[in-house]
């Protein structure tokens, strides 16, 4: 075979390898489906981005494993690998959490649960009554005079810490328990229902809770009072880290806490959370600010 002959064989081998592997870069992809709550965005890394107003978003691409960054505003990004098999579809169900964000508001719409109680002369003896009720009806009676007495409660619950014994009372039964080994205490919450109590002390650096009638050290340290619970039992907090401020929660029913957001810039003086979980809200001066959580 002379060369000429071998030049054209060689050319049309080399062609139809080029027209092959052109073809098959043409043909080599799949689909990727993602579905989330519309709208959207998708960036396959170093790809490109497909902006998504219907779910399920479905995008054509080459074979292999993507990188992809799936955001929607208001929304923490979502990180997620994919492997694209040609000719199929690879689905992927994804779910937003909401992102927090903080704006100022001219006002708090409510306030915490505080109900002032007092301990009044009754006999050789005291009774606890709520301070603003003016028929001074008895809530609980103790035969015995409780001396240096600090109260604390809601409507749910109080409780009377004192030097000398330390007594719950449950407001719906009108029943109380002496807690013998409580220290003092300067500031407590106690949760919707009165089921916990959340406290500080000066014996300690840490948050206490009582649950059960049982003092639980709380891995939060005691800061600036920055707490308060929600109508679902749920202890939320602001609790400082170097110069930033972490919102988290504690449920206490599970003993998890969980750590929403960290915050930067700001200087939180008071703490609320709303009944339903869906705003916490703190003071800064005279100021007043929002953070939606959902």
């Amino acid at each position: 075979m002379d060369n000429s002959k071998k030049r054209v064989i060689a050319f049309i081998v080399f062609t139809a390898f080029f027209i092959l592997y052109f073809i098959w870069g043409l043909i080599n992809k799949g689909y990727l489906s993602i579905d989330a709550e519309a709208p959207f965005s998708i960036e396959v890394v170093g790809e490109g981005t497909t902006e998504c107003n219907d779910s399920p978003c479905e995008i054509k691409l080459h074979s292999g494993s993507k990188s992809l960054v799936i955001r929607k505003t208001g929304f923490f990004d979502l990180v997620e690998t994919a492997e694209i098999k040609a000719f199929r579809t690879t689905n992927i169900s994804s779910t937003f959490k909401f992102a927090p964000s903080i704006k100022e508001i001219s006002n708090i719409p409510f306030e915490e649960d505080f109900q002032a109680y007092s301990l009044v002369k009754d006999g050789t003896g005291q009774s606890l009554i709520n301070s603003s009720d003016l028929s001074k009806k008895t809530l609980a009676y103790f035969p015995k005079e409780i001396l240096e007495a600090t109260i604390f409660g809601n409507k749910s619950a109080a409780l009377i810490n004192s030097p000398k014994g330390s007594y719950k009372v449950n407001l719906s039964t009108n029943e109380s328990v002496l807690l013998a080994d409580l220290p003092s205490i300067t500031f407590g919450k106690f949760s919707h229902f009165g089921d916990y109590f959340a406290f500080t002390s000066p014996t300690f650096p840490e948050i206490w809770m009582l649950n059960n009638n049982e003092a639980l050290k709380l891995n939060l340290s005691s800061g600036d009072n920055l707490f308060s619970w929600s109508a679902l039992d749920k202890l939320y907090y602001f609790k400082l880290v170097g110069e930033d401020y972490i919102l988290g929660s504690y449920d206490p029913k599970t003993n998890q806490y969980l750590e929403i957001k960290t915050f930067a810039n700001i200087s939180p003086d008071t703490f609320l959370i709303s009944a339903n979980e869906k705003f916490a809200y703190f003071t800064s001066g005279e100021k007043y600010y929002e953070i939606q959580l959902k």
